[in-house]
């Protein structure tokens, strides 16, 4: 069984699905040092494959706003058409093409796009938020999660994109779930490598990005103890 498939039978509650967060330092874990990576397609792909084969991941993380932020009410209108977003979603779309496993594309909350830009207008945030997920899923994600602290409040906003598109939204709090879109369970995988006892069907995903504090070895074998 395929990573990609095996995350839609964990979203079905019949499998385990692993899925890491590493994207920082990726190119330095895996001994490919490269600037702005995310940049490149062909790059990035390449770096993804490596590390999925290392971690033996079913899922990766594809953050969505990897670049700089600040600009306020007008460059978060033109977010999600901007050049960052634009190299986001052609990574996603060559993933979704040819990659064994599955894309999450990670997505600030609202409040947190609205401090990182600077906004002035809530509703600013919210709107940029939603074409965001929307540029996303178009470009082939296989879900959406949502981090911050008011990461629940932004995924029910954005649950019905994600159903037109059958996506599932994914909330990165102090309690990993899923908002919409499946019921299975979601653990987070500690540093020591291990799963909560007793998991045998859901998500398992790291505490954030693992990329600085995780190497190889740990990703081995944190994706080995969950098979």
């Amino acid at each position: 069984m395929s990573g990609r498939a095996r995350f839609a039978a964990a979203l079905a509650g019949g499998a385990v699905a692993w899925a890491p967060l590493v994207w920082e330092r990726l190119p330095e874990l895996a001994l490919q040092p490269a600037a702005d990576w995310w940049r490149d397609a062909t790059v990035a792909r390449r770096l993804l494959l490596d590390v999925a084969a290392v971690a033996d991941a079913d899922a990766l993380f594809v953050v969505a706003v990897p670049g700089v932020r600040g600009g306020g009410d007008e460059a978060l209108d033109a977010l999600a058409s901007g050049s960052d977003a634009g190299a986001v979603c052609s990574l996603l779309e060559r993933l979704a093409a040819s990659a064994p496993f599955a894309t999450i594309a990670l997505v600030p909350d609202a409040d947190v796009l609205a401090r990182d830009f600077g906004a002035e207008d809530v509703e600013c945030a919210e709107d940029a938020l939603a074409d965001l997920v929307r540029a996303v899923l178009e470009a082939g994600a296989d879900a959406v999660a949502l981090s911050g602290d008011a990461a629940a409040a932004s995924a029910d906003r954005v649950a019905g994109i994600a159903s037109y598109y059958g996506r599932p939204v994914l909330v990165l709090d102090a309690a990993p779930r899923f908002a919409a879109g499946s019921d299975a369970p979601v653990v987070v995988v500690g540093d020591d490598g291990a799963a909560p006892a007793g998991f045998s069907a859901g998500l398992a995903v790291t505490a954030g990005d693992v990329s600085a504090r995780w190497d190889a070895a740990a990703l081995r074998r944190a994706g080995e103890g969950l098979r």
